[in-house]
């Protein structure tokens, strides 16, 4: 009698097969991250703390769904996503944190606006749906590309008019998110809203920084501060079968804190400028269900 072949066991084998050399390769990644550093995309400036928060962040997924993983396995709930994103950011509420003949005075602006700019994501989360629950966990990297920040003169006042400042901020964010997938009866269409907390390292970038107008030529001075990160997400997905997603998101994001200075050009009157760091965050991507 000839054997029938059996299209589902032979995928079930192939998952067996598959599951444990994907684990391997994860917490083996998990394992390296300390060799590996982001601060090549910063020239240098940055640390390991961004890849390091990821790591760990991903642990915890995998802890918090460890009674499961057991028993399903890990990637029969598991997802990874791909985003590209349309960044507005904003730099609000500039504040004069100068020393010397600058220390009381205003700024001439208070709130900047610069455009678009490019934010590419990578998302490894866990989906509770096989458990009942419309319930996703995921951790995520995000990069953006340069905010420019340029004044000049800086503050207000007689002994402001010569101040200048140009800079950049250049901004790397590890967010953890749940969200909850709504189910409206739609036939390929869920909607999701959700809610994400991590941190942000904001590296101010001085190119020019001068309490009378001199530039740095080409010294530049970085300040990079670690923030608590916020943001508030809401999307919709449409499903291409069981596995693909592709995902539609707005998410505002709260980064904290960007500093610039202080120069030292000056000791007397050193000049400093700190802003908070928001963004209006457009993102479409595709997401794979394992």
């Amino acid at each position: 009698m000839g054997h029938s072949f059996d299209p589902c066991l032979r995928q079930d084998k192939s998952k067996m097969l598959l599951h444990p050399i994907l684990d391997l390769v994860f917490w083996r990644s998990l394992l390296m991250t300390g060799l590996f550093s982001p601060a090549r995309l910063w020239h240098h400036t940055a640390s390991l703390q961004p890849v390091r928060a990821l790591a760990v962040l991903l642990s915890v997924v995998l802890l918090a769904s460890e009674s499961h993983a057991v028993e399903d396995g890990f990637l029969d709930n598991a997802y990874f996503a791909v985003y590209a994103t349309a960044s507005l950011p904003r730099l609000t509420g500039v504040e004069n944190k100068s020393t010397g003949r600058l220390a009381n005075l205003g700024v001439v602006t208070e709130e900047v606006t610069d455009g678009v700019i490019f934010a590419p994501s990578l998302i490894m989360g866990y989906n509770f749906k096989k458990m009942g629950l419309p319930l996703r966990l995921e951790g995520e990297y995000t990069i953006r590309s340069k905010t420019e920040y340029r004044q000049s003169p800086a503050l207000d006042g007689t002994a402001g008019r010569n101040t200048v400042m140009e800079g950049v901020v250049e901004n790397q964010t590890v967010m953890a998110n749940m969200l909850f997938d709504i189910d409206v009866g739609w036939d390929r269409w869920t909607p999701f809203i959700g809610a994400g907390i991590g941190v942000a390292w904001n590296n101010g970038e001085a190119y020019r920084l001068s309490p009378n107008g001199t530039a740095f030529g080409e010294q530049r001075l970085n300040t990079i501060s670690t923030e608590l990160a916020f943001a508030g997400i809401a999307g919709i997905s449409m499903s291409f079968g069981t596995d693909w997603h592709f995902d539609s998101r707005y998410r505002y994001m709260d980064m904290g804190t960007v500093q610039w200075g202080p120069s030292t050009l000056n000791p007397t009157d050193e000049i400093q400028l700190d802003a908070g760091f928001t963004a209006h965050e457009f993102s479409m991507g595709l997401r794979y269900q394992f």
